[in-house]
């Protein structure tokens, strides 16, 4: 099979779509499943962590909370692997904002902890604004 080189991670435009019509599609749902397996392919690490990411924000737009806790944890799969650290804040930004909204503080805490840390040493202000 002849890998296709992918020209930069296609994130943003998959979050600004329409979050139902996503869940619903099945076109798109196989679409985004393409864009994971090329990354994938080319050991494309940060890509592939951007992406479960973005899958987990838009099913937690949608309050599929499981589903969503689910993609963030796959793509923390990848922390190891990926060579943008900063991408880690947004995972554990989003998971501690998810476990509050289910009422597991201390969950919630350590995730946002996490991510508070990172931002502090790679002085990501744009980041941590997000995060308080």
């Amino acid at each position: 099979m002849k890998r296709t080189k992918l020209p930069q991670c296609p994130v943003g435009f998959f979050l600004v779509i329409n979050c139902e019509f996503f869940a619903n599609d099945g076109l798109f749902q196989r679409l985004f499943q393409c864009w994971i397996e090329i990354a994938r392919l080319n050991k494309e690490h940060n890509c592939s962590f951007d992406l479960w990411t973005s899958l987990g924000k838009i099913y937690f737009e949608l309050e599929n909370f499981e589903i969503s806790e689910n993609y963030f944890h796959t793509a923390l799969t990848f922390q190891e692997k990926v060579t943008l650290e900063t991408l880690l804040i947004d995972t554990y930004n989003n998971l501690g904002i998810l476990y509050a909204h289910q009422n597991e503080w201390q969950l919630s805490e350590e995730y946002l902890n996490k991510a508070l840390k990172i931002g502090g040493r790679k002085d990501s202000k744009l980041k941590i604004s997000r995060i308080l």
